[in-house]
């Protein structure tokens, strides 16, 4: 019985500690949705430019060239979200890692199984999120190659060809963002589990 109750003792503790591993993983990564919102906003802004571009008739060069050079500004703004998100997640990544060692000490069932679905399916979201950063840098690239094709006039084709990659690139990138998003909720359920569980 006293064996059983320093057993509990000794894994409340190390609870505890898991605990504080969530929360600076969770903390780490408290201005993702700040970019985010950013990086839509910025996004909005482009569509806006390049519908205003289409728009335009040949004699409009000087209109055509302030709204390219506004459309490459943006460009880099979004991938200076981009690489902020990235940094945030990369240190959300170091706190939570060192959980791992922690959790594999925990001998009670139902809180080991709990924390191994956790653990799992945090770092799938993990992984997740460099598919997200990969399609995205992708579309950025994509979007600039079109503002300067058309910055140098070149032909129709190229253009339609150039868009067609965009929106493949997008479409990539809804479907990794989707992944993540759902790998997101799946994760918070199980935290939100884990820690009614804890401190029941």
């Amino acid at each position: 019985m006293f064996l059983l109750l320093l057993s509990a003792c000794g894994e409340k503790s190390i609870h505890k500690q898991i605990i504080t591993h969530l929360d600076e993983a969770f903390d780490a990564e408290e201005a993702f949705s700040e970019y985010q919102e950013e990086l839509l906003q910025l996004e909005e802004r482009d569509l806006a430019i390049y519908d205003e571009i289409v728009q335009l008739d040949d004699s409009q060069v000087e209109d055509l060239e302030q709204l390219i050079a506004e459309a490459l500004q943006i460009i880099e703004q979004r991938d200076a979200y981009l690489q902020a998100e990235k940094t945030a997640i990369k240190q959300s990544k170091s706190y939570f890692i060192e959980s791992e060692a922690l959790i594999d000490l925990i001998q009670e069932e139902e809180s080991a199984n709990l924390l191994a679905k956790l653990f799992e399916t945090m770092l799938k979201r993990y992984e997740s999120y460099e598919d997200v950063y990969e399609a995205y840098g992708q579309s950025l690239d994509l979007t600039e190659n079109l503002y300067e094709h058309l910055q140098d006039n070149h032909s129709p084709v190229l253009l339609n060809e150039t868009i067609e990659d965009i929106n493949d690139s997008y479409e990539r990138l809804f479907q990794a963002n989707d992944q993540f998003n759902r790998l997101t909720k799946e994760y918070n359920r199980l935290k939100k589990e884990y820690y009614a569980l804890v401190w029941e």
